[in-house]
């Protein structure tokens, strides 16, 4: 049966996620979120129970009764208002301990960590008398909800349940996976040693992951066959935390996504990493380093419905005006709706004076005109920066197991686009005429008849670590490489860069930058061949000491390891250098000029579609961008959501768009 309510892919759709409590305040409570919809053009709630403080752990039916109870009679209210109503209870195998314990008759198998504790509540995903209490309370729940989505929350991993250590259970069960897997008989004690041994992946690591990634690929498509089979057409959403944290279960997003699908839509809550209050360039730091990357290892036909959360619930730790730019700056996703964690979980309902309302309901009608727009994220173009959820497979440990959380190539990806320039994140490995950026280990997901391939073919930047890695491998050749030294920040080698005769910074010959800490370490290099060289490093006593960026016939190379928003690397000296390489390189490129104000490049036919996301607190009487993008007209997402016509000037490939840019905002452009 077609449902009444089902929500329109067409229209952005701002979905609030609240808990009623089933107490003498729920009528007034459903009230309040009724109106609060109406009023500020929220057209779908997400009923969240037995979460956060009213938690009950696994929780029986006669428990969860009046929540249930609860739930219907706000779906009624709501859904005879014209909201969709969707679903979500907070755990399936339970995020943390908090005190709880399992209930009697309650026979599950907890997890395990790496060191032998076990969590009291936290379930080991195959244990059988708990798949049969989960998919009995599953199936109940839907058919007496019937919602139009049924939300997976993010416990559904192996990582992080907390007071148990950070990655993978090794409980009774997963021990007899792995043990089968290799033919062995290891205790859990001689298994962790070898899977984190120091050193290059052994076979038990392999072992590790791959039952690891098996883990949820098989829950999945046992929860998707059944409610397949409820016959509700109920759709099922997953919250997807950031990549880097699921790393260690080397996860299956298409996979995953595919199998909780249930013969529906896909859909997905990337998790938009600002829980409390930020700076706008930390924030869209770590947004392309994470919630970019979750997006690119997504089915493309995926609908996106970011999470947008305040940790605290108040307007200190999560402002109106910084609400609403992480609402309009998450359009690099090409998202149809956002999901909205923003009011408490203990039931206080939704809270007018936080001023949410206001400034959703003024974003809203930008944002429908975008997604009127049609743009698909596999649009995306600009700098290639290959990424690979199975990196972990090919991680080198050197410290210990925090080791396999380092995801070198997400980073640079935020470095980047951090410097003002297109990028596009991308799972491929073969790839031709294409400008392609490698960053340290992430080289490593690459054979090395890949990389032959990849370098002869393309034209590749790769950072300091990355050089060290080929080095490593007997392929520094690939970059005309005759020797590489580490040199770490913060010694007595390196203390300054400096422009070369010729390369003119800010109207400034020599111009000079930091080699110190903050620009991480340095790679010393003697190359083969002759190369361009665009900087120099010099000793505090102004003694010539390297080469700094530089670049070659078919590759370019910037010496520093460029991880952990290194802020030295976004110096004026430092972003000249990659504009010069990319103006050279990149066939479609723009380059905004200023650090901290990100392009985002989508085909659309015979036009582009430009995003760009002002994370700085200046505001722009107009906008300047480098680009060589040919077009004739250009037209501007206004925001009222209609598409109006902008004044330009072109000068080469300086375009000047008479058009303000506010801080904390974004622009929608098309250039026909």
């Amino acid at each position: 049966m077609e449902r009444k309510y089902r929500v329109d892919y067409k229209k952005f759709t701002n979905c609030l996620r609240i808990a009623i409590v089933p107490d003498e305040l729920q009528d007034e409570r459903i009230e309040s979120v009724r109106k609060y919809c109406l009023q500020y053009g929220f057209t779908n709630v997400m009923l969240f129970f037995n979460a956060e403080e009213y938690n009950l752990g696994h929780i029986t039916k006669e428990e969860a009764m009046p929540w249930i109870q609860t739930i219907k009679k706000a779906k009624r209210i709501l859904e005879n208002a014209g909201l969709s109503v969707s679903l979500n209870p907070w755990m399936e195998i339970g995020h943390l301990d908090r005190g709880r314990k399992l209930k009697e008759g309650q026979n599950f198998t907890t997890m395990v960590d790496m060191d032998g504790r076990q969590a009291d509540i936290s379930v080991c995903p195959y244990d059988s008398e708990w798949r049969k209490y989960y998919f009995d309370l599953l199936g109940w729940y839907l058919q007496e909800v019937n919602p139009d989505m049924l939300w997976i929350e993010d416990d559904f991993r192996l990582h992080n349940h907390h007071p148990l250590s950070y990655g993978g259970c090794f409980c009774k069960l997963h021990m007899q996976k792995f043990n089968e897997k290799l033919g062995e008989n290891y205790t859990r004690e001689e298994f962790v040693a070898r899977v984190f041994a120091k050193g290059t992946p052994t076979k038990e690591r392999k072992a590790w992951l791959d039952i690891n990634r098996d883990t949820y690929l098989d829950l999945s498509k046992e929860i998707g066959a059944f409610i397949q089979k409820l016959g509700l057409k109920t759709r099922v959403g997953l919250m997807s935390s950031a990549p880097q944290m699921h790393c260690m279960e080397a996860r299956d997003w298409k996979g995953l996504q595919t199998n909780l699908s249930a013969g529906e839509e896909l859909i997905d809550r990337i998790h938009l990493p600002c829980y409390d209050e930020t700076s706008g360039k930390k924030y869209f730091y770590e947004f392309n380093t994470k919630s970019m990357v979750v997006r690119t290892f997504l089915p493309e036909s995926t609908y996106i419905y970011p999470e947008l959360e305040n940790g605290s619930f108040s307007n200190f730790t999560k402002d109106p005006r910084f609400l609403q730019f992480q609402l309009e700056a998450s359009l690099p996703l090409l998202p149809v709706g956002m999901t909205y964690d923003i009011y408490d979980f203990v039931g206080n309902g939704t809270v007018d004076s936080l001023g949410y309302g206001e400034a959703v309901q003024a974003v809203t009608p930008y944002l429908q005109g975008v997604v009127e727009l049609g743009v698909k994220f596999g649009d995306l173009y600009g700098v290639k920066m290959p990424v690979d959820e199975k990196a972990c497979y090919n991680l080198e440990l050197k410290e210990d197991w925090r080791d396999l959380k380092r995801y070198d190539e997400m980073e640079i990806i935020g470095v980047l686009s951090g410097l003002g320039v297109n990028v596009k994140p991308t799972t491929e490995k073969r790839m031709r005429d294409e400008t392609v950026v490698l960053a340290g280990a992430g080289v490593n997901n690459f054979t090395d008849g890949e990389l032959e391939a990849l370098f002869a073919d393309n034209f590749v930047i790769v950072d300091g670590k990355c050089v060290l890695e080929l080095q490593k491998r007997g392929l520094a050749r690939l970059i005309g490489v005759k020797s590489a030294e580490l040199c770490p920040a913060g010694g007595d080698l390196q203390a300054y860069e400096q422009a070369t005769d010729g390369f003119i910074v800010d109207g400034k010959q020599k111009y000079r930058a930091s080699c110190l800490e903050k620009a991480n370490d340095y790679v010393r290099i003697e190359y083969e061949q002759k190369v361009k060289a665009y900087t120099e490093t010099y000793t505090s006593k102004r003694e010539y000491f390297g080469l700094g960026g530089v670049e070659g016939e078919r590759f370019a190379v910037i010496p520093y390891f460029l991880q952990d928003m290194p802020l030295e690397q976004y110096n004026p000296l430092r972003r000249a250098v990659w504009y010069a390489i990319l103006k050279n390189r990149q066939k479609k490129f723009v380059q905004t000029g200023v650090c901290g104000i990100h392009p985002y490049t989508y085909k659309k036919g015979n036009a582009t579609v430009l995003a760009i996301v002002n994370t700085t607190v200046n505001d722009y009487k107009e906008l300047v961008l480098e680009s060589n993008i040919p077009f004739t007209k250009l037209r501007a997402v206004d925001r009222k959501g209609k598409l109006v016509k902008k004044a330009f000037k072109r000068e080469g490939s300086k375009v000047t768009v008479r058009m303000p840019l506010e801080y904390l905002s974004t622009a929608t452009l098309v250039l026909e």
